[in-house]
Formats: structure tokens, sequence, C-alpha cells
């Protein structure tokens, strides 16, 4: 699963895994192996390995440097990493990086999109099963061998060096002018998500009649036949088709085929609109988008006009420019692939009501708990295991790992009945994190757990959430500050948060288990700490 991923990466340095897994599957959580991970950051700087540390989330590689993770050296694996191979494959890999420039990278992920566009459009309906395996394999094969990480990690690499220079050049020790210059960059899908249903929730605001219906019907069906009958109705449903098409690939946890997309579960998108609607009057995101565009402009300037040295200022622009980037397509590389699976979501769903129709599976969802190479033998009724009792077993294990919420890191094999989280200080009155998008607000918490409830925040409360994906968007659209258990610098939610000019502490641990909503709490993106007022 790692490896088409990371493949051309690892062969650009020169690193060979062998048998050594670069991840694999923890109570049902994607964990990656620190042991393989050592081997290959090792041989970089300390300073920079804390940096791409704090970039791509999780305390591990600190906790290690500390002697809080304890790995022998004979566990840390042999590689085959070369200096003399990589200074000799110089010229090969910068001609690498410099080609997978972002034009390429644009052109490469409008390729994806266009491919999706095809494939959203295909009447699974009216294909046999055979050719719905057939598609299946195809779209999945595809992905694996077309994604490329080297698009993404040029990019993304010029973070660690880019929050340096902002240290050393213009004294932004705590990253605050760094951030800032990373926000309102524009460009980003999921950002886009959150702008365009509220720009849904204008329009409905707009039609007098239509926002009634909204405010007052009970679910998207009742409410799309009421809408369909009123004068500018079909105006609006065509808006409300649009935002679908556009987004609703989009959910919670998105990366788990087994979860509905929001076009699967329309009455969450009329509860969110909903509270957009009564939120018209007290907040304006669009409007304070545009001035945090405006205040960036500003600021790079003057952070251009402070380095009066010619080559520093352009060694500033460059990694600047590489920085933003990165951000943009970082968010932009994660939307089309989720596109493709909402894709394979409806290809595998066609599929599982077909064979529900045949009392082959209980129900269509039950699809989601075979493994890829199982659907051709079951669908054929040539499976060599009893595929109900099989099915029933991994849900009763998928049920018990959703109800445990494994350590960081773990060491040896995990085992989720003998599992004793560690004690939480419920009476902390300051936590610590990362701050990634600066600013400092104090209000009301609003702690919520999943993204799927009806549960929403109110204008002027501060979400905090264990993470947060492109499904939890609408959320921040109200949120004036947030708090994250988990995350880093190039996270979903850290991206989003300087893109809608939040401050946001990230990495806070057991925030989530610590802070009750309607609590006082106080986020100090600037030195990365929330306190809590009792």
């Amino acid at each position: 699963m790692f490896l088409p991923l990371f493949g051309s990466v690892f062969r650009l340095l020169g690193v060979k895994l062998g048998d050594n897994p670069i991840g694999g599957l923890v109570a049902g959580r994607i964990y990656f192996n620190i042991n393989t991970l050592i081997a290959i950051g090792q041989y970089f700087p300390e300073r920079w390995q804390l940096r791409m540390n704090d970039a791509f989330g999780g305390d591990q590689g600190k906790m290690y440097s500390l002697g809080e993770i304890d790995i022998p050296e004979e566990d840390i694996p042999e590689l085959g990493f070369r200096f003399t191979k990589v200074i000799f494959m110089l010229p090969y890999i910068i001609y690498k990086f410099f080609s997978h420039r972002q034009k390429k990278a644009e052109s490469f992920l409008n390729k994806m999109n266009s491919k999706n566009r095809q494939l959203q459009n295909l009447d699974t309906q009216e294909m046999s099963e055979e050719k719905l395996i057939a598609l299946l394999m195809n779209i999945i094969s595809d992905y694996l061998e077309s994604w490329d990480l080297l698009y993404v990690i040029p990019l993304a690499s010029a973070l660690p060096p880019f929050y340096w220079l902002c240290a050393k050049w213009l004294d932004d020790e705590n990253g605050t002018i760094a951030n800032k210059l990373l926000g309102g960059l524009n460009g980003m899908d999921d950002a886009e998500a959150g702008f365009d249903l509220w720009r849904l929730a204008i329009e409905a605001h707009k039609l007098a009649e239509v926002e009634k219906v909204i405010l007052f019907s009970d679910n998207w069906q009742v409410t799309q036949e009421k809408i369909r009958k009123l004068a500018y109705g079909k105006q609006f449903l065509r808006s409300w088709e649009g935002f679908m098409v556009l987004h609703g690939h989009h959910c919670y946890h998105e990366l788990e085929l087994f979860n509905p997309r929001w076009s699967e579960q329309p009455d969450y998108i009329l509860s969110t609109l909903r509270n957009c609607i009564v939120s018209i009057d007290k907040s304006d995101p669009l409007k304070y988008h545009s001035m945090l565009i405006e205040q960036r402009v500003r600021l790079t300037q003057e952070c251009r006009q402070k380095l009066t040295n010619p080559v520093k200022r352009c060694i500033f622009n460059y990694f600047l420019r590489r920085a933003q980037q990165g951000s943009v397509l970082r968010e932009k590389s994660k939307n089309e692939p989720v596109r493709g699976f909402a894709i394979l979501r409806k290809v595998l769903l066609e599929l599982g009501k077909r064979l529900n129709r045949k009392r082959i599976l209980t129900n269509a969802g039950d699809i989601f708990f075979l493994k890829l190479e199982e659907i051709g033998p079951v669908a054929q009724a040539k499976a060599n295991f009893d595929v109900k009792k099989t099915i029933e077993v991994r849900r009763a294990e998928y049920k018990k790992n959703k109800s445990v919420m494994p350590p960081k890191v773990v060491v040896g094999k995990f085992d989720p009945d003998d599992y004793t989280p560690d004690v939480v200080d419920t009476n902390a009155e300051v936590l610590k994190g990362l701050a990634v998008s600066s600013g400092v607000v104090t209000g009301k918490a609003r702690v919520i757990l999943r993204a799927d409830t009806d549960e929403h925040l109110l204008p002027g409360e501060i979400l905090v959430a264990p993470i947060t994906n492109p499904g939890w968007t609408p959320y921040f659209l109200n949120a004036v500050g947030i708090v994250m258990d988990q995350g880093g610098l190039l996270s979903h939610g850290s991206i989003i948060a300087r893109e809608y000019g939040i401050p946001a502490v990230v990495d806070v641990g057991p925030a989530t288990k610590i802070i009750k909503t309607g609590q006082i709490i106080q986020v100090d993106a600037n030195h990365g700490t929330v306190r809590i007022f009792h």
C-alpha cells in the first residue's frame, strides 16, 4: 500500500526497504514504522528532522531524540542509503526535483480531475458484475501507478527552510510571520468547499421563500420538493447540485471507503446550510478572507523591504513561493484522489447491492469488509471461506477498534483488550502544542469529536477537535479559534486555519479529554498554548 506511493522518492535517494515496511495497520489505523523512518531520517541534520516533524505532525521524532522512545541501534534497519550515492546522483536528483515543478503538478492533477469526471458519469447500474470488478481494479492500479509524491515532496520540503529563514532573517522565532505569509492563498478546493457553502447560504437568504423552507423543513427530500415549486426554486436547486458536483465527494474520515459522502447524506449538508444561514448577520467569511489576502500582500512587501541584501531577498522570495505552492498543492493533491475514492465507493456499493440481492451478502455495505482480492471470488461464488461469517467477525473487529484510541506510539504488538490509556490531568489549566496559524483569541469552547453529527459551531466559538480533514471544513466558517489533539504545519486543519485566518494550535494531546464545551479558553497561536479558565 505504501510502497507504490513512496517508491519514486526512495529510489531517488537510493533507499532499499527490503523487508522493512514503512507502515501498517494498528487497531484499524495507519501507523508509520518509526524504525524505518529513523533509518531514513538519521542522515539529515537534527534541526531539519524536527522541522519536518512539525510539518507533518506527531511527536515521534522528538520523543526518539529525547530518549523517550527506546529503540536499540540493532533494530534500526540498514536501508543502503549512502551519501556518496546521493552525491553521485545529485544532478539527476536536482533534475527530478525541478522537473516536478508546480505547472507539471497542476497538469497532472488536471488530468486526474478530467479522468474522475468521466468516471463520475459512468452508469454503473448498466454495467455487468465482471465489468464493475474490472473497473474497480483498474481505478486502483491506475491511481497507485500514476500518483507520484515527487509532485508534492519538493514543495512540501520547502516549509522547514522557509520557517528557518523567517526566524533567522526576520526575527520570527515563533513562526508568526511565516504563518501569516501562508494564509489567504486561494486555489484550495477544500477551503472553497466552505466558501461555496456560505455562498449557497447567501443565495438562499436572498430568496425569502427558499430560506423559509430550508429553515423549517425536516429533511432534504421534503425540502427539495417544496423548493422545486417556488418561483426561484429551480435556480437554487441548480446551485445546490453545483455544490455537490464540486464538493460532494467529501465526508468525515474520507479516506475510509465505508463512510458515506456528502452527496449521499444531503440532510447533513442541509443542517450545515441552516447553521450558515442563521449566522449570516453575525459574520462574513468571504469579506474576512479578502482582508486576509490584502494583509498577506502587505506583509510580504514589508518582509522584502527588511531584506536589503538582494541575495537574501531572492532566496526568501524563492522559498516563500515554494512554501505557498506546497500548501496549495498539498490540499489539491489530496482532493482529486478523494474524488476517486468516492467513485470507488460508488462502484463497490453497486456491486454490493447486487451481491445482496443474490443473498451472498447480508447488506450492500458488507462489501467494504472484504479484501480487494476476495471481491472477485465472492462475486463469482467461488470464495473458499464462509463469506457472511468472515464479514461478521470483521465488522465486530471494526466496531471494537472504533471504541479504542491507540497511543501516538505503539511498541511491539498492540492489543486493544490489554490497553490502558495514559492518565489525563483533567485539572490542567495550560496546554501546550504547535502554533500553526497566528493570533490570540478568547471564547467559548465547542468540543466536537465527529464531523458527521448534527452538532454545530456557533459564531464566536472555538472548535476543539481530535483531528480534522476536509469533512470538517464547514465548521471552520464560524470558528474564531481551532484546537486539535493532533496535527502538524502541513495537516489539513492547519492549512485551512491559515487560509481562513483562524488562530490555531495543534498537536495539543488530550485537549478533547480536558476541555469541556462551554468553558472559556484562550488560544495563543503565537506561542502554541491553550489556557483554560475553569
